[in-house]
């Protein structure tokens, strides 16, 4: 089961269409989620889903990151780089 939930990668452009869309869905406005958890307008579960945005976006970013600096390394090594 794990292997299937790591099959789905979640990236930086499907989190903004979901944000988009949920905020939208919510009578939101789409505004950083962090504004958004600090304005205080947010019910308990609409908090709850924000936070867990925020980390799930979080994630997304570190892996993005690292697949950009990895192929700035794969590129470097075959310049000629050490």
């Amino acid at each position: 089961l794990e292997d299937n939930l790591m099959a789905y990668v979640e990236n930086i452009s499907a989190l903004t269409d979901e944000y988009t869309f949920w905020c939208k869905a919510q009578g939101l406005k789409c505004v950083d989620a962090m504004e958004l958890i600090h304005e205080g307008e947010l019910n308990r579960h609409q908090n709850a889903w924000v936070v867990k945005f925020i980390d799930r976006w979080e994630a997304a970013w570190d892996r993005e990151i690292k697949a950009e600096e990895a192929d700035l390394q794969a590129c470097w090594h075959r310049e000629g780089g050490e």
